[in-house]
């Protein structure tokens, strides 16, 4: 395993930065479409599933893919998930 795959694999929860997304927002989404430079492959796996990454975090998370089984489940949860949660109807907001 190469020592850039051993750093991805190791990260841990995204800590809170000036790139990190909060719900505290004045409704500007500029903040949330900025790079995620601290996010690791486990924490893009949703942003992945739906197709939402770049061509640089794709790769990222697909070669981390390649060595974690763990991720590959949660991978895989995350899909079935997004499949159950996709029968249900979508409720008009009043």
């Amino acid at each position: 395993m190469s020592s850039k795959q051993a750093r991805i694999i190791s990260r841990g929860p995204i800590p809170m930065n000036n790139h990190t997304p909060n719900h505290q927002s004045d409704g500007d989404s500029e903040q949330v479409n900025q790079p995620r430079p601290q996010a690791g492959p486990d924490e893009l796996l949703s942003s992945y599933l739906d197709g939402e990454l770049s061509v640089d975090e794709t790769a990222a998370v697909e070669a981390h893919l390649e060595v974690s089984e763990e991720s590959r489940r949660a991978l895989q949860d995350l899909r079935s998930l997004s499949n159950y949660l996709s029968n249900f109807p979508v409720e008009p907001i009043p």
